[in-house]
């Protein structure tokens, strides 16, 4: 089960990102395409905002999707571990 929350992971368990940039989909579908137009041409005339709209994707992408992936991924295994083990002591003590 938790190999499967590794793979699509709950919306509880990631967190809203903050700041969501132009080229996060909440914020490219709540405008229309002209307005999302004028908003891509004065950031791409500003270098520095350029580099801020990344920064802030990469930085939602990996604190709030794969950190959350990563956690579930170091749980699973153990988890089945400990399930196979488990089940063969209780196998052999109850035959």
């Amino acid at each position: 089960m938790l190999c499967l929350l590794t793979i699509k992971p709950p919306r509880i368990f990631g967190k809203i990102a903050k700041g969501g940039s132009l080229l996060y989909h909440d914020k490219i579908s709540e405008l229309n395409l002209k307005d999302y137009q004028k908003e891509l041409d004065l950031m791409l005339k500003n270098r520095q905002k350029v580099i801020g709209e990344y920064a802030t994707e990469i930085k939602n992408l990996v604190s709030y999707h794969l950190m959350v992936k990563k956690i579930f991924f170091r749980l699973a295994i153990p988890t089945l571990l400990f399930g196979l083990l488990g089940s063969l002591v209780l196998f052999y003590l109850f035959p």
